[in-house]
């Protein structure tokens, strides 16, 4: 991987993906801890959600995610707001 990309480039590349990738919001989620070498537990405190709920979200089961806590997983990663959540929108991942 790059170095010189950073999270919101990835962000980015993965709100307007080539056609043959399917990326997931929880697929993205588990590639940014895994860049930056955080374990769930460590990443799930920072958030200030259980290390299953995490674990639930990284596995793209999660049906009561809020906005807020789309919102604090931007902040924690760096990247805007609204790129998140319209990759959780785009995605399908987010409830009706």
């Amino acid at each position: 991987m790059n170095e010189g990309y950073t999270n919101q480039d990835l962000l980015d590349a993965c709100v307007n993906p080539p056609s043959d990738i399917f990326v997931t919001f929880g697929g993205v989620i588990h590639d940014f801890r895994n860049r930056t070498g955080m374990r769930q537990d460590e990443l799930a405190e920072i958030l200030g959600i259980s290390w299953g709920q995490l674990a639930a979200i990284e596995n793209n089961h999660y049906p009561k995610l809020t906005l807020r806590a789309v919102d604090s997983i931007a902040t924690v990663m760096n990247v805007n707001r609204v790129s998140l959540i319209k990759l959780w929108y785009q995605t399908n991942d987010m409830p009706s």
